[in-house]
């Protein structure tokens, strides 16, 4: 009886307010048919960021999948996490067994930034893959200063800007351990790179990434 007063609930409330993708707004699931179709997957063997053991990305930076990051990130619309984060934890299934990882690291951000998002996007991403996967999430990296955006930034730029800017936070311990960075975009890697530098000077024994695009 509980279960089919359940069900009568939820058709009733998909009538009152009908279920819309969260990027073209068209009435249907949360990211729609049309919006998955034009996702271009990147396939294996793109260039690995310094000190990564692996990197992945759902697909590149176009389209609808841009456009959903673009409205988690800047439009602050964090309920995209929840099916950009299955789309994550898709790509990621079937390398688990391989990377072994022992927890998901999110990119941090300046926490004025935070302030002023309300969020972490990178936060809310390894969340979703956690709990699909069965993967801790640890908030192992400080952002230590506020740096520029780093679009429209060159490679070398990119590196500067970055130099310095993360930190393990006090008292966190990464000794042995695997991690998978989650982050929403890769450009040229810089973010990636400089953090699992920092992992790896603390001492985990591996580094990957995970991510949702790959900007060319």
């Amino acid at each position: 009886m509980i279960d089919l007063l359940r069900q009568t609930g939820t058709a009733l409330l998909d009538v009152l307010y009908p279920p819309v993708c969260l990027v073209c707004d068209a009435y249907a699931e949360p990211l729609c048919e049309r919006c998955r179709a034009q996702i271009r997957p990147v396939p294996p063997g793109t260039e690995l960021p310094v000190g990564l053991a692996g990197v992945l990305s759902v697909g590149y930076h176009e389209e609808a999948l841009r456009a959903a990051v673009l409205k988690l990130k800047f439009q602050r619309d964090a309920a995209v996490a929840e099916p950009v984060g299955r789309l994550l934890a898709g790509a990621l299934r079937p390398h688990q067994a391989e990377w072994r990882a022992d927890g998901l690291v999110p990119v941090p951000i300046h926490w004025t930034r935070q302030w002023e998002r309300g969020f972490n996007q990178s936060e809310l991403l390894a969340q979703r893959v956690g709990r699909s996967l069965s993967l801790p999430v640890t908030q192992v990296l400080v952002r230590k200063r506020r740096t520029p955006p780093q679009v429209g930034l060159e490679a070398v730029a990119r590196q500067r800007n970055l130099q310095g800017a993360f930190a393990i936070r006090p008292h966190a311990t990464v000794e042995g351990q695997r991690l998978i960075l989650v982050d929403d975009v890769r450009t040229t890697g810089s973010t990636l790179a400089e953090c699992a530098t920092v992992l790896r000077d603390a001492g985990a024994q591996a580094v990957y990434g995970l991510t949702v695009t790959f900007d060319l």
